[in-house]
């Protein structure tokens, strides 16, 4: 498996493989990416990928999955982390989604450990969030190394005080 970033003519893929993630989130009972079952994500999607922010992994010429991996902060991560070390140059992860056929075959941690390669290679940090409630996501990133900094409660529109981790590698 490589990791590479995406292309306009993966749209079409990286569109179903975001679509199939929302779905399997779903099923959980959760509204989280309820916007990617809509089809609100995809001009977001086009625009991340013009922007080079979307990594993609892949098997014999087969997308498997996609992150995106911001070199800024947006207005998310500001807030999560504000009670926190903003560093300078880190990275800010999100949206990590694999086909359904990907799930359960090592291929998220292929990805991450890649990404982290890639990453610490440039002399960055990776920093990420997931809600907390979501244990496997949790489970995942403490596996392949990322480091447990907080979990700090969000109430906005989408969310009523939820609790979101926050992680960072190295």
């Amino acid at each position: 498996m490589k990791t590479r970033l995406a292309i306009i003519s993966d749209l079409d893929r990286l569109n179903m493989i975001q679509y199939e993630a929302a779905n399997r989130i779903k099923e959980t009972g959760s509204t989280q990416w309820a916007t990617v079952l809509l089809g609100e994500e995809k001009a977001n999607l086009k625009k991340q990928v013009e922007q080079g922010h979307v990594w993609v992994i892949e098997e014999n010429e087969t997308i498997l999955g996609l992150l995106y991996l911001y070199d800024t902060p947006n207005t998310w991560d500001r807030m999560l982390w504000e009670n926190q070390e903003l560093i300078p140059g880190a990275c800010y992860l999100h949206k990590l989604a694999l086909s359904n056929e990907a799930v359960g075959k090592g291929v998220a941690d292929e990805f991450l450990h890649q990404t982290m390669t890639y990453v610490h290679n440039n002399n960055q940090v990776i920093c990420l969030d997931c809600m907390a409630q979501k244990e496997m996501l949790s489970k995942l990133y403490e596996r392949v190394g990322f480091e447990f900094i907080a979990s700090v409660p969000v109430t906005n529109d989408e969310f009523n005080k939820e609790l979101f981790n926050l992680y960072r590698f190295p």
